[in-house]
């Protein structure tokens, strides 16, 4: 038997069958340097490790390629034949270790949130907008700002093959631009950062707003992350003691994460008797043979509302959330989980489309539970893959086209703006295009302006995001 121990975007934990014990024994059996003596029976264990749980657990796992992983050189190469061609987010990494401490806050990083984008129509060159600082960083104390357009790195311009690479150097020198909102011009600005390992919360920025409509509380959430689920808890319980009417979460930059974070987020922010009632908040539809195994339906297989959160909860009627292209996945299913219980308004642009759940899994969560042993080799225990499981809907059975996106109510194109504003900022161009709406029910002032701004077009590959943004000339 496969015991799962851990989700990260998931609902239930599972027991699956394994596949049959026959081919453990064969791989037992398999002396890989009579066999191909260029592929280690390391690099085989971590192959069948991906095999078998793709085989049982993968959405599209009927779709998979007939693929003998003994013969498999390269493990990550493997997982990637292995995924359905319309599959965007499944993931591998041999770095198990690292990707846990980023989900605790803890990376080795600069500390800010980025953004690539190629620099016009046709060009292979990549330049890089900074969206957000994280407070005491590399990049703070550097004096990175929001708002600045790398455009070199290191003396040399970025392009599809090396931008990554050479923006995530580890000592780096960066020359950018930067709008200066009173003279209305770009300045030349550089800075030297080094990385270090730090961490940041996901709870970035918070605010109390006093409106004509009264107090609005605002925050900022980067990722779903339930290690910061205190943090949450206390930022909502200071707007709820500073009497907030209205609440504006912004998840422009927000790409997700655990089901655990999105359900506690959730449970601050809906109507108590909702919270209270433990109602269905997201439920998941797996491939048709775990359906079947497990017997899953809407009721059994889903996540409610937790009702350990009903005093905390703010009870409120309506939401305004702030989306952007890389609005995904737990963003996502908080903005449909929310709509069967309160008025949900989205202000921004279109999200990045993720309809679709993850299991995180690493080898030693799965245990022999005939020999009372783990199910792989420890010598693997490195490794992790994050395969897609199941598609979402919410309790009116309602999800989306994931090559849509879910469509804003007011579309406002963020970086058309010159300015970008800083965020936990009533006057942030989409923080005050937000406060209008709370206050007149419309947008009319010069947040709205922007639609009508012409700005060169930057088309991502799916490298670079997969999407259609604007940026700002550079050349004034």
């Amino acid at each position: 038997m496969k015991l799962l121990k851990y989700i990260l975007i998931g609902a239930v934990a599972l027991n699956i069958v394994a596949c049959d014990d026959d081919d453990k024994n064969d791989l037992k059996k398999t002396d890989p340097t009579k066999n191909n003596n260029v592929i280690s029976a390391t690099t085989i264990e971590a192959n069948r490790f991906v095999y078998e749980i793709m085989a049982d657990y993968y959405y599209w796992y009927n779709l998979m390629p007939n693929i003998n992983y003994k013969l498999e050189k390269n493990t990550e190469d493997f997982f990637e034949k292995l995924k359905y061609s319309g599959d965007r987010f499944s993931f591998i990494t041999d770095d198990a270790e690292a990707y846990k401490k980023e989900e605790s806050g803890i990376s080795t990083s600069k500390g800010w949130n980025t953004t690539f984008m190629l620099y016009e129509q046709g060009s292979d060159r990549v330049i890089t907008m900074i969206n957000y600082v994280y407070h005491n960083t590399p990049a703070e104390l550097a004096g990175a700002k929001r708002g600045d357009i790398i455009l070199t790195v290191n003396g040399k311009e970025q392009n599809k093959e090396n931008y990554y690479d050479l923006f995530n150097e580890s000592t780096t020198k960066y020359a950018a631009k930067r709008y200066n909102e009173k003279t209305q011009k770009y300045e030349d600005v550089e800075y030297t950062i080094t990385s270090a390992e730090i961490t940041t919360s996901p709870v970035a920025e918070h605010s109390v707003f006093e409106t004509e409509a009264g107090k609005v509380g605002y925050l900022l959430y980067l990722d779903y992350y339930s290690e910061f689920n205190t943090e949450l808890t206390s930022v909502f319980n200071s707007f709820k003691e500073a009497g907030i009417k209205d609440l504006i979460l912004d998840l422009r930059y927000n790409p997700g994460g655990e089901m655990l974070a999105m359900r506690h987020l959730c449970s601050l922010i809906a109507p108590q008797e909702n919270v209270a009632n433990k109602d269905l908040l997201i439920w998941y539809d797996f491939n048709n043979k775990l359906n079947k195994l497990g017997g899953y339906d809407k009721a059994s297989n889903a996540t409610y509302f937790n009702s350990d959160l009903a005093s905390n909860t703010l009870g409120l009627n309506r939401i305004i959330i702030i989306t952007g292209s890389s609005t995904y996945s737990a963003s996502e299913s908080t903005i449909i989980g929310l709509e069967p219980y309160m008025e949900v308004y989205t202000i921004g642009a279109t999200t990045g489309g993720k309809n679709t759940s993850m299991f995180i899994m690493t080898p030693d969560l799965f245990t022999d539970t005939q020999n009372n042993k783990p199910y792989f080799d420890s010598s693997i225990n490195n490794w992790l893959i994050a395969p897609i499981v199941a598609v979402y809907y919410n309790a009116n059975d309602k999800t989306f086209d994931p090559s849509n996106g879910i469509d804003p109510d007011f579309e406002l194109k963020e970086y058309s703006f010159d300015y970008l504003g800083t965020l936990g900022d009533e006057n942030e161009p989409l923080t005050a295009a937000a406060i209008e709406f709370i206050e007149t029910g419309n947008i009319e002032t010069e947040a709205n302006k922007a639609l009508n701004i012409t700005r060169p077009i930057i088309k991502h590959d799916d490298k670079l995001g997969g999407s259609i943004i604007e940026i700002p000339t550079i050349n004034k």
